[in-house]
């Protein structure tokens, strides 16, 4: 009877699974067009809906063995004692041969999809076991927050007990949930904190949220900037200016030897000089800015450049591979060509890899005018009141010899980008989310069943049925919390990470993020709210004399 309930299910959620997976692609392709502006070419694939048909109906039929297994243990004696509820163990040898038949099952089934059956049941065996440390973790966690003092509140007391009767249960249920909050706090999170993360990057990079492109600096940088100073020197609410200049360099000596062959450069036999020129070029930034408080470099050794330096003969490298292997360090004096002149500088500090929105592979920071020559590329950057930030995009698109772009353009397109990227993701979050609320109405279910004797007993002895209720409110509200929390944690967690390598300043929750944290949260009670309600309200106004007749 089991076996057969089992594989109806089966049928029936695959059949809707299928179902709503095609509704999910047609949704993917809809994006899709609109990202790309094309049409794109759609067609149904048989073998995945009869793939995912008989995944889904082998997956619950092989589940269904656990209650045949314990239905065979259950004793005529308990079967005729109506308010027995306690159902006895499977036993571990019982569960250890159906976990290895599932891992069997689904292995084969998902190796047969990746092309590797072995490789399949591999995989599904390490997913059980982490699934099982995990559950584990909960557990531990579920026994902590049932050891909580309840400061002399009765209800609270009941609540916890309650709560750590059936740790296994109750873990599997928080981990539900806190997989499901974690999946759409990560894709909120990491979106909002990686724009976070770029803007801030591009105006501390750029030094300001202008950027100006002169066109006749294509042709010569000193013309191009003498039109920008021209064209900003009347302007209203401009901060301060930065002027960054490209130099493309050739490394000719380090400590007045020629440099060694990298690796690269090892790989072709007797390269001709071109070749070695583009090895050994190297790119120089000069940063140029009237900014009193400009953004120091992230220095690892050595020191930073000060305004003293401008006209000197000293540089910052990065802690690149190549610099590594060339064997430059703090004192290293190199030499430089650049338009047939030779120019000499010593290393004074080492970059760290943060201290640029691509990284500090390649750079190679000197101070202004340490370079007498015209730069192959000049890029003016403006910081602009907010205030005036219209007019001064105004007034430079006015020129047309000049092109402003706003940093917070590139912001807005980003975050485009983020929204119709994270859109399926979202979806599958969504999803996760009502299984875990699913999954909690089950087993609130569950323990109301296993309950009805004491929710009897409690109203025997003068409890009303709203009380009781609130007891479990109390219980389910606690797994709620819990399951927010621990998802929205690991969340903010992982983009504090990537916020401190990449700015230095850990960012758990980026400010956009914010009111979605709090909905989160609010919608994880409210779950554990709605699956008290329907599952043990119907069983809190059944009548004392129903429960207890036959006591």
């Amino acid at each position: 009877m089991f076996l057969s309930e089992a594989l109806l299910l089966g049928i029936m959620g695959s059949i809707v699974g299928v179902v709503l997976g095609l509704l999910l692609t047609g949704i993917v392709y809809q994006y899709g067009e609109t990202f790309l502006q094309q049409r794109l070419p759609a067609r149904i694939y048989p073998e995945a809906i009869l793939y995912g048909m008989v995944l889904g109906t082998v997956v619950t039929l092989v589940f269904g063995v656990l209650p045949v297994l314990t239905a065979n243990k259950v004793r005529p004696a308990t079967i005729l004692r109506p308010n027995e509820t306690a159902l006895p163990a499977t036993g571990c040898l019982n569960v250890f041969v159906t976990l290895i038949l599932v891992v069997v099952v689904i292995g084969a089934i998902a190796g047969r999809i990746l092309g590797s059956i072995p490789a399949g049941i591999i995989g599904v065996a390490l997913t059980l076991l982490l699934l099982a440390f995990l559950v584990g973790v909960m557990w531990v966690i579920v026994w902590f927050v049932g050891k909580l003092p309840s400061f002399g509140i009765a209800d609270l007391r009941l609540a916890l007990r309650n709560l750590s009767s059936r740790r296994i249960r109750t873990a599997t249920t928080l981990l539900a949930l806190a997989a499901g909050m974690f999946a759409l706090s990560s894709i909120t999170f990491v979106g909002a904190g990686t724009r976070e993360l770029l803007n801030f990057q591009l105006t501390q990079n750029f030094g300001g949220n202008v950027l100006v492109f002169p066109l006749l600096g294509m042709v010569s940088p000193a013309i191009g900037q003498a039109t920008v100073n021209a064209q900003v020197s009347n302007m209203q609410g401009i901060e301060y200016t930065t002027q960054t200049m490209t130099y493309s360099a050739n490394l000719i000596a380090i400590d007045g030897a020629p440099p060694p062959e990298t690796e690269m450069q090892a790989l072709i036999e007797e390269a001709p000089r071109r070749a070695q020129r583009i090895f050994n070029a190297l790119r120089l930034q000069a940063r140029e800015t009237t900014n009193p408080n400009p953004a120091p470099f992230t220095v690892i050794a050595g020191r930073t450049l000060t305004p003293e330096d401008n006209g000197r003969a000293v540089m910052l490298v990065s802690d690149d591979f190549l610099t590594q292997q060339r064997g430059i360090g703090l004192g290293s004096m190199l030499t430089l060509e650049y338009n047939d002149a030779t120019y000499s500088f010593e290393v004074v500090g080492v970059l760290g890899t943060a201290s640029s929105v691509f990284g500090s592979v390649g750079q190679y920071i000197i101070p202004p005018d340490s370079i007498t020559q015209s730069p192959n590329f000049a890029l003016t950057t403006l910081q602009v009141a907010p205030e005036n930030l219209n007019q001064v995009l105004l007034d430079l698109s006015a020129n047309p010899l000049i092109i402003a772009l706003d940093i917070s353009f590139i912001d807005s397109l980003l975050g485009r980008l983020i929204a119709q990227f994270s859109a399926i993701p979202t979806i599958v979050g969504l999803l996760s989310l009502l299984a875990a609320a699913v999954a909690m109405a089950n087993t609130v279910s569950l323990a109301t069943l296993e309950r009805r004797r004491q929710i009897g007993i409690l109203k025997a002895v003068g409890l009303k049925g709203q009380r009781v209720l609130w007891i479990m409110l109390l219980e389910n509200t606690a797994i709620g919390l819990l399951g927010g929390f621990l998802g929205i944690g690991l969340s903010a967690l992982g983009v504090a990470l990537m916020t401190a390598l990449g700015t230095g300043i850990p960012t758990p929750i980026p400010s956009t993020a914010v009111p979605v944290a709090i909905a989160l949260m609010a919608a994880a009670v409210l779950i554990a709210w709605v699956a008290t309600f329907l599952s043990a309200r119907p069983a809190v106004r059944e009548r004392v004399t129903n429960v207890l007749r036959y006591e």
